[in-house]
């Protein structure tokens, strides 16, 4: 069986004519005369604007008759709703840990700003002794 006579299969399927199919597709009534009477060969061109405009029908069914006729999106909606359910978890976990791993980092940052200012603290203690002792000193002029 051609290509042009399976896509004929589908057309009934779907119950779209000729015309709406040339129509749809930008492709001219000839050209589909043409391939029904074997004087051509549909293109890559065509199958792409076939592909476009009937997402649902299988290609690879269209060129070699293997597989079922149309696409099943139920069955690929699933398998993205539980690639969004994974990709979901994997976010709400990552989120916890960095979450985490925030907090601690502003624990340690906190206990390093803590020690500064200790330090701070006993400096300016020491540069006030120092200088108290400096002005407690005889002027030796």
């Amino acid at each position: 069986m051609r290509v042009i006579d399976r896509l004929h299969i589908y057309l009934q399927h779907r119950s779209i004519t000729t015309y709406a199919f040339s129509e749809s597709c930008g492709v001219s009534k000839s050209y589909m005369t043409q391939q029904r009477k074997g004087k051509g060969n549909i293109g890559s061109d065509t199958l792409e604007k076939i592909k476009q405009t009937y997402p649902e029908l299988n290609l690879l069914w269209l060129i070699t008759g293997k597989g079922p006729m149309l696409i099943d999106f139920t069955y690929h909606a699933a398998e993205v709703d539980q690639e969004i359910r994974e990709e979901l978890e994997y976010y709400l976990h990552s989120k916890d840990e960095i979450i985490r791993l925030l907090r601690s980092q502003l624990h340690h940052l906190e206990t390093a700003l803590q020690d500064k200012q200790k330090l701070i603290g006993l400096l300016e203690h020491k540069l006030a002794s120092a200088a108290t002792q400096t002005q407690s000193l005889p002027d030796l002029q």
